[in-house]
């Protein structure tokens, strides 16, 4: 007969066929209640009575005191403790592990022919004679909701309650959309403070400015603001006519250079000047109307 009906009268249901059904509906594996467990003392522990489901098939831990693996050195290793089902011997047991570095936990389909699948309860820090630091770390499968028609598995009821907190702060102002802290796009309009215009996205400004380095290397080569020239002042002498010249007079003992002042310019009309320097420079200066020349 190519269809049978497994709940009926007389009907042959399997371990398999309950673990197929539960895990469909449960979705998930891990500890229902209780199966904690806890450091008591050099290599031992402790684990609470409780139960869990792994791919559908139910199991029972009873209170027991449990001795760990030792590791093989000396050395401080990790350790595990695991509940592990064998799909082909169909048998249950919890084991402990201790190593350098853990394996990987086996999580193969043993309801499809698949053969071990471990279910981790706690971790640990062993040496040969204590255990340290341990943790808990059994999955927690979440409360079946009471009269639901379909199992929610916690990571859904997470995902929905986040959902729900997530509208109510909407609601209330706490929380605002299209902001960058809480969307994954934001539109352009929703975007505060942004400038009207941009730079291209190429662009390069020292070739408009000069650099620092090129602004002191420039500054470098000019005056200051305050500052001196050497002064030549013209000698004070009395003229006649229109023309005349005048003998210079050095202004120190070293002769470096020659100080002419103004002197009468009788008609206010200037002479012709010519003053040797010591250096060999002559310094020129005439009058023409009303344009002064001076050459050096």
């Amino acid at each position: 007969m190519s269809v049978e009906m497994k709940q009926k009268a007389g009907a042959n249901v399997t371990p398999k066929d309950d673990a197929l059904l539960y895990d469909f509906l449960i979705a998930d594996s891990g500890v229902v209640e209780g199966c904690v467990a806890s450091a008591i003392g050099g290599t031992q522990m402790k684990i609470t009575s409780g139960r869990g489901v792994i791919l559908g098939r139910v199991f029972v831990i009873e209170a027991e005191t449990i001795q760990a693996t030792l590791p093989a050195t000396t050395e401080t290793q990790n350790g595990r403790l695991l509940v592990r089902i064998n799909g082909t011997t169909q048998e249950i047991a919890l084991v402990t592990q201790a190593a350098a570095s853990l394996p990987t936990l086996q999580k193969e389909d043993i309801n499809r022919g698949g053969t071990l699948y471990e279910l981790e309860l706690a971790t640990y820090k062993i040496s040969k004679t204590v255990i340290t630091d341990l943790q808990v770390t059994a999955h927690t499968i979440a409360p079946h909701p009471k009269n639901a028609l379909l199992h929610v598995t916690k990571a859904l009821q997470d995902a929905w309650n986040a959902a729900v907190q997530d509208v109510k702060a909407l609601l209330n102002g706490s929380k605002k959309a299209h902001t960058a802290a809480n969307a994954e796009a934001v539109p352009w309009d929703g975007i505060t403070g942004r400038p009207d215009t941009f730079a291209p996205s190429t662009h390069n400004h020292d070739d408009r400015y000069y650099t620092e380095t090129e602004m002191n290397t420039k500054l470098a080569g000019k005056a200051n603001s305050s500052h001196t020239h050497t002064s030549i002042r013209m000698y004070n002498s009395d003229w006649s006519g229109t023309d005349g010249s005048i003998t210079p007079v050095y202004a120190n003992a070293n002769k470096d250079y020659v100080n002419l002042s103004a002197g009468n310019d009788a008609g206010n009309k200037w002479p012709h000047v010519s003053c040797q320097r010591i250096n060999g420079h002559v310094l020129n200066m005439s009058l023409s109307g009303t344009t002064l020349s001076i050459t050096w």
